[in-house]
């Protein structure tokens, strides 16, 4: 988000604080699940926020997210599942 905005990151966070969104993914009992998505992508820019994203799809069953990063076209989910990302039309 920084890239889009300097206050991106900020604006983020604001907007999860006025209940727009929310994590809904404890890592506590995700950490072997996060681990290896972070091994399976080792060859992508991937970082612990996007193993999460991943991770939460799964959990909840859910292939759309909100996200500027490109990688998540490559990405699956559930294994084979790809996201449904927004458009930029």
């Amino acid at each position: 988000m920084r890239k889009v905005h300097a206050t991106g990151p900020a604006e983020v966070v604001a907007l999860g604080r006025r209940g727009v969104y929310t994590i809904a993914l404890s890592a506590k009992d995700q950490w072997a699940n996060i681990e290896a998505l972070l091994r399976k992508y080792s060859d992508r820019p991937i970082s612990l926020a996007d193993a999460c994203l991943i991770r939460c799809a799964e959990v909840h069953d859910e292939s759309r997210i909100l996200t500027f990063d490109g990688d998540f076209s490559v990405y699956k989910w559930a294994r084979t599942r790809k996201f449904q990302l927004p458009t930029t039309d």
